[in-house]
């Protein structure tokens, strides 16, 4: 199945409207693209239990893979990143692989920092 879409927000100095309104989607993972090194994923558990979020890594020169690993307490929200360009783009769209735990629930977003 598809990854579900998580849409990208550019921070600018003319500020801008700041939401995390993508729901999670445990079911089919999601991705984010155009990972610069400069994008922030806020993850919010609107459950009653824990939620692991996992960010994949991309294979490395040998063919290696991992992942790394965030708890996110119910009802809390937590940021996640930046994430480096070498250890998780996924393709040449610099791709960023996020999953959740079976039956999370919650919202996400990614918010890119401009400088």
């Amino acid at each position: 199945m598809a990854r579900t879409s998580i849409p990208v927000d550019v921070a600018t100095d003319n500020g801008f409207v700041f939401a995390i309104d993508t729901t999670i989607d445990a079911t089919n993972g999601m991705s984010f693209t155009g990972n610069s090194g400069r994008h922030i994923l806020f993850a919010e558990n609107t459950g009653d239990s824990d939620m692991t979020v996992t960010v994949k890594f991309a294979a490395d020169e040998f063919g290696r893979t991992g992942q790394k690993d965030v708890v996110v307490a119910a009802g809390a929200t937590k940021v996640i990143g930046p994430f480096n360009t070498d250890l998780y783009n996924q393709d040449s769209a610099s791709t960023v692989y996020v999953d959740f735990s079976a039956g999370a629930t919650g919202n996400v977003c990614v918010l890119k920092v401009s400088l």
